[in-house]
């Protein structure tokens, strides 16, 4: 959590040193799916695209939206309250004590530790409030820039999937990383 006096629209747990993280809504998807698609999605990501419409993009989220097993949270900058992004978990598993974890920033915003902020705030949330043993991650071998976030944050890669991922006829692989409460520098 930041030192910082000034208040914030989210729970004091979901604010990080740069960003805080509130709860996503309908409207913030759309934005998100644009930055996603500005991103080349069959690049980065290794599972079928679903390019979808604002509606049905809205009905998706109303049907996830009150799951305890999956949630999204928009990631705002504390200096100026700017939407930059969002992060979320899936999978939770509550016998494992375990959830997936992603990301995705504005393009433009990249590279400026809001990300690396963004998931570090998340993941203390899981571990300390959601009380999670372990997060994980895919990233493909192209989708450097996660690889390079996984590492940053400390995750051990545990593996690799080969011929995981069909990219412009070629199959490539799909590493796995995780981290650890224990391992996790909160």
């Amino acid at each position: 959590m930041g030192t910082d006096k000034k208040t914030y629209p989210t729970q004091s747990s979901l604010i990080g040193k740069k960003v805080y993280l509130k709860p996503t809504t309908v409207e913030e998807t759309v934005q998100f799916e644009k930055w996603y698609l500005h991103s080349e999605p069959e690049r980065i990501s290794w599972k079928p695209q679903l390019f979808k419409s604002k509606d049905e993009l809205s009905n998706e989220f109303k049907k996830n939206s009150s799951s305890l097993f999956e949630q999204s949270f928009s990631v705002f900058r504390k200096d100026d309250n700017m939407l930059l992004g969002m992060v979320s978990y899936s999978d939770y598993n509550p016998l494992n004590r375990s959830a997936e974890i992603d990301a995705i920033i504005d393009p433009q915003d990249r590279k400026n530790g809001f990300g690396e902020d963004a998931l570090k705030t998340l993941i203390k949330y899981l571990f300390t409030y959601r009380d999670l043993n372990k997060v994980y991650g895919y990233a493909s071998e192209l989708n450097t820039e996660a690889t390079a976030m996984f590492e940053l944050l400390h995750f051990e890669k545990d593996g690799a999937l080969r011929d995981h991922h069909f990219y412009r006829g070629e199959y490539k692989k799909l590493f796995v990383f995780s981290l650890l409460r224990f391992q996790a520098e909160l």
